[in-house]
């Protein structure tokens, strides 16, 4: 994710897309015998000898785990575990308010011991938990890490130890992950492998997930000679800039945790612009991170090392003393606008981590990125290709189709708007990257509780609801929230009209079309602009009458808008607390009425020098 997304009046724009990587069964395991009388006896191998045949791989397989990523077949996971581990897992997750707000604590999943049956082949004594940031979270179909050999060492399947299976939340056309990651590799990066499986847990089925290769020893040693370098992974704002190198994971030699290679980046950074792509280069094999800079551009992955200063891990090979960059996180590629930016930024670039700002502030640097741009849009973007790959993917994955529609509008004429750009020096980057909250500082929050009483039909059909209103907790207003204004010392709501609406989405601005949402607009003497807050609610589950906020999968948004999407901006954000319906219905005129009441946390990039100031290059 991130991470976090826009708002209604600018909520969430995705434009879904995909390349078919289709799939297949997942039948490999060990070719040594003796494992593979351990894995009869410990994992509960009693398929037969004609599955643990087809596990091996057969004599024309030379790498098994090529038969887990086979593109020609769905995948079957059925997982099964107690049902209170169940229920302990789908419900854990990190906290929105904690996370906004930049004070949460480290967070950890919960590991369970479960069986695991792949394509008909079962091992016993695996161990899953959750998996996910804050805007794949979910309760119904959360998205799931299986190890084979966490608990029973050695234990291996198709000669990997892990899946990892994302629930698409953020890509309900199951398609971005495996066409960016695709298109990555045929540019000649280094990329996992994705296709996709259907899963289900204690017999319930939980539908189609992104089925994508982990990134740990056995993809390393995939694609190095040496896999026993170090492996970071950045947990967010990471990046090669003074104290934001701390927010890089390290995923694999945990015991040394030496991060002297890492840092040897960061003093390579110490030196002018123009020195800089030279500096690096004796660091990080630049031509491949010109591939992996670009490609992040291509795919419209705006979440991304050079897009958000996330979702990437960085491997140092021991053997050229270099690093590589390879992509994660891309179910929100494909996106025509950057979420956390003004939409007129460039499409042609994403310079907002910073090597790529101080390269790109550079005019040589900057030519070579966008020699590197025209030579991959030539390589890897097949316009006609691309648009088979979404029918095939449709078809597969029985994804909507106007999910479909839009990776369909994202493909046509992407590769001419990037080069109708390049022009000249190109277009200016003008916003500086981010530097980071002080550890010891936490943004103020704020409680928040509210009333509506709205009917269900359009979501944009308002009607005036005087029994509706939000407030902040008059008591509980830090200085630092005054700018929204909500009260006053005479009045604790300054609204004199509050209109409300209740609907499903129905133009993709949620995170999932077709999500209920509730609206309500905050009318002064002065208006416009307007405030606007919105409850938005998982779609499985609506129809209930008690909710806990839970990451983005049910939570509260607050934006300030004069018109439109293109005039809004977001506030904050509502979580840790409970939406309680009185009544509730989803036919229209249908009333919906109820409470709410949580924690407010803002979304303020000038506080803690956050705010993307315009710059001129070379600052």
């Amino acid at each position: 994710m991130m991470h976090i997304f826009a708002t209604n009046f600018g909520f969430f724009r995705r434009v879904r897309l995909c390349i078919l990587l289709s799939l297949s069964v997942a039948l490999a395991c060990s070719d040594q015998e003796d494992r593979e009388t351990k894995n009869k006896k410990d994992a509960g191998d009693d398929a037969g000898d004609a599955s643990r045949d087809l596990r091996d791989g057969g004599d024309d397989v030379e790498d098994p785990s090529e038969l887990l990523f086979d593109p020609l077949h769905l995948v079957e996971v059925d997982i099964e575990m107690s049902a209170g581990d169940w229920d302990l897992i789908r419900n854990e997750g990190k906290r929105l308010v904690e996370t906004m707000a930049g004070c949460g604590s480290d967070f950890e999943y919960t590991w369970v011991s479960a069986t695991a049956t792949i394509d008909g082949v079962t091992l016993k004594n695996v161990a899953v938990r959750k998996k996910g940031h804050l805007g794949s979270l979910s309760t119904v179909r959360p998205s799931l890490k299986v190890d084979f050999n966490r608990t029973i060492k050695e234990q291996s399947a198709w000669g990997m130890t892990r899946m990892t299976l994302n629930n698409d939340r953020q890509d309900v056309s199951h398609t971005h992950q495996c066409m960016s990651y695709q298109l990555f590799r045929d540019a000649g990066g280094i990329a996992p492998r994705c296709n996709f499986a259907r899963v289900r847990v204690n017999g319930k089925d939980l539908g189609v997930y992104s089925h994508v290769e982990t990134i740990r020893k056995p993809f390393l040693a995939r694609h190095f000679e040496d896999a026993s370098g170090n492996l970071f992974e950045s947990g967010g704002n990471a990046d090669f800039h003074d104290d934001l190198a701390l927010n890089f994971e390290i995923k694999n030699n945990e015991t040394t945790s030496d991060r002297s290679d890492l840092y040897r980046v960061v003093e390579a950074m110490q030196v002018d612009d123009a020195d800089l792509y030279e500096s690096l280069d004796e660091v990080i094999d630049m031509d491949a991170f010109l591939t992996f800079w670009a490609m992040e551009v291509i795919t419209g992955h705006w979440d991304s090392f050079s897009g958000d200063q996330n979702n990437f891990f960085a491997y140092h090979d021991p053997k050229t003393d270099k690093f590589y960059f390879i992509p994660w996180g891309t179910d929100g590629a494909f996106a025509p606008d950057h979420i956390f930016l003004p939409p007129d930024i460039p499409t042609s670039v994403y310079a907002w981590s910073w090597p790529t700002f101080r390269l790109y502030s550079d005019l040589d640097s900057r030519a070579k990125y966008h020699d590197r741009l025209r030579e991959l849009l030539d390589k890897v973007w097949d316009e006609d290709k691309l648009l088979e790959e979404v029918d095939r993917i449709g078809e597969l994955t029985s994804a909507d189709e106007v999910s479909l529609e839009k990776q369909r509008d994202f493909i046509r004429g992407r590769k001419e708007r990037i080069l109708d750009e390049l022009v000249g020096d190109g277009p200016d980057w003008a916003y500086r990257p981010k530097t980071g909250l002080p550890e010891e500082v936490c943004l103020p929050t704020s409680e928040i509780s509210g009333r509506f009483e709205a009917v269900w039909g359009k979501v944009d059909a308002y009607v005036q609801s005087p029994e509706s209103y939000f407030e902040l907790d008059p008591g509980d207003v830090p200085e630092q929230l005054a700018f929204l204004d909500m009260h006053t010392e005479e009045i604790t709501q300054p609204f004199n009209a509050i209109l409300a609406a209740a609907g499903f989405e129905e133009n993709g601005l949620s995170i999932q079309d077709g999500t209920p949402v509730i609206r309500l607009i905050g009318v002064t003497p002065a208006s416009p602009p307007y405030t606007v807050l919105l409850l938005l609610f998982e779609p499985s589950l609506f129809g209930q009458s008690e909710w806990t906020f839970h990451g983005f999968e049910t939570f509260g948004v607050i934006v300030r808008s004069t018109a439109g999407p293109a005039d809004s901006v977001t506030l904050g954000y509502i979580g840790d607390g409970e939406v309680v319906f009185e009544e509730v219905g989803t036919n229209d005129g249908d009333p919906v009425n109820g409470t709410f009441s949580g924690v407010f946390v803002p979304m303020v990039f000038d506080q803690f020098n956050q705010r993307v100031e315009p710059s001129e290059p070379g600052d």
